[in-house]
């Protein structure tokens, strides 16, 4: 049977059956409509949140994403977490004993020692000297505060020694003077100190702190950290779970709501076929092989099924919008918000051909029925 006979039936039954193929295209499109809506505004609001969460620590830290403490991870073992994708793996400062340290054979017990890692957070500002960085962690150097310097008459090039046990001593060059909004009058690098401090058997208690990208794999990094003996903990980690067990409950709420449009699209599909099973037979009695008949409404699903995911995006997309619009009025903070129009449409379109070959396959099997066989053979 010749393509434009498909189509003038189909478009005779669409009339035919028009206030039912209605109520069949406006259930599939709220249903749709609200299965994309908790989807997709769900993921823009959590990974808003995220943003969020990264542009606090990266406050903390001064580190672009997101920061937090590797527990069981020792300085000296920073090859272990090589291969993973860290931003940066930094040492917390320490505050040494100053006690230990001598200048002009005085003891500088009364002033602040820190063991110090350059970090992006710089609260030093290097004002005469060599700067402290990357490159002189393990260099014997120390850096001196202006007003240490005014105190001791210590200047650049003098040095400053470290009396870590009776037959153990260490003599620091002064390489800088500084000006720091912290109350610290001295700094070395933590490389130099750590290390000696171990050779010298003591035991050096520290925090490693590592900086990831993207605070969404902060799950996955933390997985494979407890692997290797490492144990990350951040100030967000309750929050992180919070919204991560959301995020889970509303993607197989999406699921569940989108299994129920498709089931309730293809149950009306089968009621219009059932209604219609006399003229099935009698487009077959024409000589219209079941896949034939099967074109006849499948122009009518595709149609109803392309308009009404068309709607559902649209519509979803709108309320999503509204509803960032009003988060982001009622929390101010939270992080820049965009609706992922890309991830909604490979969602549209996998969930729109699972429904019409879904669909399809039922209406299909509707019309080589048994039923509907021995109806044909009865007319015959």
């Amino acid at each position: 049977m010749k393509k434009i006979s498909i189509l003038w039936f189909s478009l005779k039954e669409l009339k035919h059956n028009f206030v039912m193929l209605l109520i069949s295209f406006l259930l599939l499109t709220s249903i749709l409509t609200a299965a994309f809506f908790v989807s997709v505004a769900s993921s823009d609001l959590i990974g808003s949140f995220f943003d969020y969460i990264s542009s606090s620590s990266y406050k903390t830290s001064g580190e672009k994403g997101f920061s937090f403490t590797l527990n069981g991870l020792q300085y000296t073992a920073l090859d272990t977490v090589s291969d993973l994708s860290f931003v940066s793996v930094i040492p917390d400062d320490i505050m040494v004993r100053s006690s230990d340290f001598y200048y002009n054979g005085n003891e500088l017990g009364d002033y602040y020692i820190m063991a110090h890692y350059p970090n992006p957070k710089e609260k030093i500002r290097i004002i005469s000297g060599t700067d402290l960085t990357k490159e002189v962690i393990d260099s014997e150097f120390i850096w001196i505060s202006e007003q240490f310097s005014e105190e001791t008459n210590c200047k650049t090039g003098d040095i400053i020694t470290n009396n870590i046990s009776s037959n153990i001593t260490v003599e620091y060059k002064v390489a800088g003077i500084f000006e720091s909004d912290d109350d610290i009058d001295a700094f070395l690098p933590f490389g130099t100190y750590y290390k000696t401090m171990e050779k010298a058997g003591f035991y050096i208690e520290t925090t490693m702190t590592g900086t990831i990208s993207d605070v969404a794999n902060y799950k996955k990094m933390s997985a494979e950290l407890k692997k290797r003996g490492i144990h990350s903990e951040s100030n967000y980690d309750e929050e992180i779970k919070a919204i991560t067990l959301m995020n889970l409950l509303l993607q197989a709420l999406f699921v569940v709501v989108v299994i129920a449009g498709i089931w309730t699209f293809s149950n009306l599909c089968s009621i219009i076929l059932n209604n219609r099973k006399r003229f099935i037979i009698h487009l077959q009695i024409l000589g219209m092989k079941p896949i034939q008949a099967l074109s006849v409404y499948g122009f009518i699903i595709i149609a109803i099924s392309i308009l009404a995911f068309v709607l559902a995006i649209l519509f979803s997309n709108i309320f999503s919008v509204y509803i960032i619009d009003l988060a982001k009025k009622i929390y101010p903070e939270l992080g820049k918000m965009k609706v992922n129009i890309a991830s909604q449409l490979i969602k549209g379109i996998v969930v729109f051909l699972i429904t019409i070959c879904l669909v399809l396959i039922r209406s299909y099997k509707n019309i080589r029925s048994t039923e509907l066989i021995s109806q044909l053979s009865e007319v015959q």
